[in-house]
Order: structure tokens, then sequence, then C-alpha cells
């Protein structure tokens, strides 16, 4: 299909500036300086949208290895209801490129791509999440048209179910990255401070492993000054030596009045 030249001699310029081409790109078209250019617009055209469509837009990123800059990925902190089939809509209506848009929490970097295929797999599901759009103008030189004017588009909501951060399930399961400087000196005095989860434990004291964290809670278990709520919060509490002693719902902070 494609023209057949015949190459006779090649001429060049000392600091010549090479433009690349599509032809025979394929699988590389990301290295491409027509497809990176292309993708920096895009992502700033997407940037732009989003700002006008949902309250707190974070990133955009176009896959531009996907052929004529027709995938996006975009991620958002929802505050609203349907924000994110909102933005799907809006970068549709706004980049006429775009073939595919998928739509993340902004706890998920979408340049990476065990992020993005654990969001995919955690909080999408096909019978809710996704948004067909028939009929609209595309790439004309998607092959996938047959010769069609226009074709179909596909949006995927890979977002977590608004106003529900704060269930189990949907929280995102992965350790702690510890930073900053030691706030205490022992333990006792932490949970002296407040109640503490084991992590804040080992953030409040700079702890690189919690190791000696473990062994000061041992410490205290033993001489009956450990407790525990339901929550798994560690509290200064007086139990029986040798055991951790079980605290109720209501907390009394000894910084506070009676």
């Amino acid at each position: 299909m494609d023209p057949v030249f015949h190459c006779t001699a090649i001429t060049m310029r000392s600091d010549v500036l090479h433009h690349t081409l599509l032809h025979g790109s394929a699988f590389v078209l990301d290295q491409s300086d027509s497809a990176n250019i292309s993708s920096m617009r895009a992502e700033a055209d997407a940037m732009r949208i989003l700002k006008s469509t949902v309250r707190e837009p974070v990133a955009a990123y176009l896959r531009s290895v996907s052929g004529g800059a027709n995938t996006l990925r975009v991620s958002i902190k929802q505050r609203a209801y349907g924000e994110a089939k909102q933005a799907i809509a809006a970068l549709f209506g706004g980049i006429m490129r775009l073939k595919h848009v998928y739509v993340f929490d902004e706890d998920i970097d979408i340049h990476d791509e065990r992020q993005v295929d654990w969001a995919m797999g955690t909080r999408f599901q096909a019978d809710q999440d996704i948004v067909i759009l028939q009929g609209i103008m595309g790439m004309t030189m998607d092959p996938s048209l047959q010769g069609r004017r226009t074709g179909a588009k596909c949006g995927f909501d890979c977002t977590k179910p608004f106003g529900k951060d704060g269930q189990v399930p949907l929280m995102r399961c992965a350790a702690k990255v510890f930073k900053g400087p030691a706030r205490y000196q022992t333990v006792e005095q932490a949970l002296g401070a407040s109640p503490m989860f084991y992590a804040d434990v080992v953030e409040s004291l700079g702890s690189t492993d919690g190791r000696e964290i473990a062994c000061a809670l041992d410490e205290l278990r033993q001489a009956g000054k450990l407790g525990r709520d339901r929550d798994g919060r560690y509290y200064l509490h007086t139990s029986k030596p040798g055991t951790t002693g079980i605290v109720g719902a209501l907390y009394h902070d000894p910084n506070e009045g009676t």
C-alpha cells in the first residue's frame, strides 16, 4: 500500500535537525517527536478542560504510544457525585482525537503502570463504570474505523464510589512510608500525648523498622501500663501486668479539663 522509492544518494549538513516520520513507527510511536509534541498539547488541553469541569483536577497523561494520541489518563480529587463521568464526557467533547479516557482518584500515580492496573482491578466494574459514545468524530487515520467517518469512544471510571473513603474494603492497603524527624524520645512519651496506632508510634519516634517500638510496647505491657481500643490504637492504661488492657470507646484527654 505504501509507495516504494530507490535511494541513490544521501547528503547531510552539519548540525542537522532530523524530523521523525510516522511511517513504520508501530510499537515505538512514543519515540517520535510528533507523538510527544502532540501528547504535551493534549495534556495541556485536558487540564484546561478539567479545570472548567471538575473542582479539583490533579494530573493528565496521554499515552503517546497509543497511536494518534488517543488514549488519555487523568486523575482528579472527587468533590461531588458524578465528577468522573462528567470529566469523561467533557474530554471527549473538547479533544476530538481522543478514543479512550481513564479517570483515577488522586492517590493513583497515572504514570505508574502497576498503580493503574491495581486501580483497574479494584475500583472498576464494567457494567457500571464504562461510558460509551457512538457515532462520534475521532482521529480519521484510525484503521479500526474501516473507512467510516465516525466511531465509538470509551471512558473508564476507575475511581472509588464518592463519599465512601472511610470504608475498609475501599482503602488502599500499602506499607506506610515514614518520613520526618522524631517527635518523642520514648514510646511512653508518645502514648502519653495521645492514643496512637502502631505505625504512628513508629513514625513519631523516627524508627526505621519498628523493632525497638515492639520491644518498648512489650515492656509497657509487662509493667501493666498498656491498653488498646477496638480500633487498634495503643493507650497508656492501667492493666494487669503482662496483659494488654481493653480500653472502652470513651477516652479522657489528660490535656483537657474534666
